[in-house]
């Protein structure tokens, strides 16, 4: 270093820059100061090595010692500290934990602190450094525990909040925001926190929120009768009355929904399409109690019915409407009596309905030949007076028909039944008729006015 400055000093001189040769005296100075410090720095070290080998001894000890602590201390950390989380925990539990975790925070304060007055001795008496690894994940670890235990503060008063809303006044989309957001900042926490069992249960808790809250949803469902919610509490076996005005948030949470999602998904699709079944048997029975049957009177005051197209066209479609109820299977089940009284009612109108019209086609035809024909009635005078029996008989049921409420209650295989023996005279009628006119035809004596019946 000497030989190197005096370079430097005559290369300065030699380009003319004025230098002074007491800088020359000084370099040599400091040398032999630098030389003479030198000397004396190795004589005393070597004077005292005996005592920086026993310190160093001593240090090594200590240093060991510590070491021990600060491991001990790391054991007793990872079992006291609360890494683990109940959801049944109160606010003053949450707060107890906050307290641990303080405490343990300013031990371990105490603790580094002396960490670093050991690494001072330990560079002043040329040891090693330690680096006291168990005492940094401590640190760590305090760091990670305190974030998780706000975030489960957070979820804890989100739920304290909740629990007191009345079943109707939950709104789930705000709470699901809401917890959707919670949601989010747990993702959003460090790795290392999701190794902590506490992590694990308020996520789940979280988790099991976001399956809640739709559940709920559906639950409000208008369609949602009393027999619907004894079927929630069979699945759940919880008692509870979701009419009670004391019915509220907390409630619900004990019925633990997120276990049973399927099920209760099952029974609002359920009261869903059970409420369309009894809406179209509302509208079937509306229907029928609407329709009347209606008469047009004849010259001589007799009572006919009107066409019937509507009604049968209305009658085919509820027949379809229940065959299709009918085929679908457990929803209809609550309904199957009445679904099945509807069948037998409107086959029965329709039964009914047949026989009056075809009653109706054949006295028409015939009541103008036996009635209004002299020749015919002297022919046929037996088949006559049972034309005109059947003409009366028919009309003591056809005036009872205008004042009946409703065509179910007239349109009844009872009244199919009185129509019945009517029938056969009506047969037997056209038949003696085609016989006559058959054989006035090969006669040469056919009424031409009286075309052959089929």
């Amino acid at each position: 270093m000497e030989i190197l400055i005096k370079a430097m000093v005559g290369v300065l001189k030699k380009h003319a820059i004025p230098m002074d040769d007491d800088y020359l005296t000084v370099i040599d100075t400091i040398s032999s100061n630098f030389k003479d410090i030198h000397s004396r720095v190795y004589n005393i070290k070597g004077d005292i090595l005996p005592l920086q080998t026993k310190m160093q001894d001593n240090l090594k000890l200590q240093t060991e010692q510590f070491g021990n602590f600060v491991q001990n201390f790391r054991t007793e950390f990872t079992r006291v500290l609360p890494c683990s989380y109940a959801e049944n925990l109160s606010i003053e539990e949450i707060n107890s934990s906050y307290g641990q975790i303080m405490e343990y925070y300013e031990r371990m304060v105490g603790i580094e602190n002396q960490s670093k007055d050991f690494n001072e001795l330990a560079l002043l008496f040329e040891l090693p450094l330690q680096q006291y690894k168990a005492l940094k994940d401590c640190k760590n670890d305090l760091k990670n525990l305190k974030q998780m235990w706000d975030a489960i503060t957070m979820v804890n008063y989100q739920d304290n909040d909740w629990k007191g809303k009345s079943w109707k006044s939950i709104k789930t989309d705000v709470l699901d925001t809401s917890n959707k957001m919670l949601q989010t900042q747990l993702k959003n926490l460090p790795k290392e926190i999701k190794y902590f069992k506490g992590f694990n249960t308020v996520n789940d808790k979280i988790t099991n929120m976001g399956k809640i809250l739709p559940l709920i949803s559906s639950l409000h469902s208008e369609f949602m009768e009393k027999r619907h919610w004894e079927e929630l509490k069979q699945i759940t076996k919880q008692d509870f009355d979701p009419y009670s005005p004391a019915f509220n948030f907390a409630d619900v949470l004990k019925l633990e929904l997120y276990r049973f999602e399927n099920q209760v998904k099952e029974i609002v699709d359920k009261a869903q399409k059970e409420a369309k079944i009894e809406k179209k048997l509302k509208k079937i029975e509306s229907d029928w109690n609407g329709q009347v049957f209606e008469f047009e009177e004849l010259k001589d005051a007799t009572k006919i019915f009107k066409g019937m197209d509507d009604m049968m066209e209305l009658l085919d479609t509820n027949t379809m409407d229940l065959l299709g109820m009918t085929s679908q299977g457990k929803y209809v089940e609550f309904f199957r009596a009445k679904v099945d009284d509807w069948r037998g009612k409107l086959r029965s109108v329709g039964e009914v309905v047949t026989v009056w019209m075809k009653m109706q086609k054949n006295w028409k035809r015939l009541v103008n030949i036996f009635l209004n024909s002299e020749d015919i009635r002297q022919t046929l005078s037996e088949d006559t007076k049972n034309s005109r029996q059947l003409t009366v008989s028919s009309g003591s049921l056809c005036p009872r028909f205008p004042t009946a409420p409703a065509s179910l209650r007239t349109a009844s295989l009872s009244v199919s039944k009185r129509w019945k023996p009517r029938e056969l005279p009506s047969k037997l009628a056209r038949r003696r008729l085609t016989n006559t006119l058959r054989t006035r035809r090969r006669c040469s004596l056919a009424y031409t006015s009286y075309p052959m019946l089929p």
